[in-house]
């Protein structure tokens, strides 16, 4: 039988548990449950959610599309993606192009009926 001592690194806002510090400090970065990520656009009824398609790899010899959820803001009339995007922005910028970062604190929040 081996047994090992190992560091265990802990999200400090869901508590998810890593053995990688790097890989700890990435995921609080983009964690639902930080803060910092709270959207006010959560249940707003400007929010208007669709279907959009996107190319991955466009310089490269063989791209494909690809179909995410998309989010617009009806009453700005701007494209927005989720602060956990930030990750895919970095690496596909020309998929998020005209689009901002949803807002923390938003003054055109309307709530939006379940029913």
């Amino acid at each position: 039988m081996k047994q090992q001592e190992r560091t265990v690194f802990i999200c400090d806002h869901c508590n998810r548990k890593m053995f990688v510090k790097h890989a700890c400090i990435a995921h609080e970065d983009v964690c639902t449950r930080n803060p910092k990520n709270f959207i006010a656009c959560s249940g707003c009824d400007n929010l208007d959610v669709y279907n959009k398609e996107y190319v991955v790899n466009p310089d490269s010899d063989h791209p494909y599309g690809r179909t995410s959820k998309a989010f617009r803001c009806k009453k700005l009339d701007v494209g927005m993606y989720p602060p956990k995007a930030k990750k895919i922005a970095r690496n596909y910028p020309q998929n998020f192009e005209d689009e901002i970062v949803m807002p923390t604190e938003c003054e055109h929040y309307i709530f939006k009926l379940p029913f």
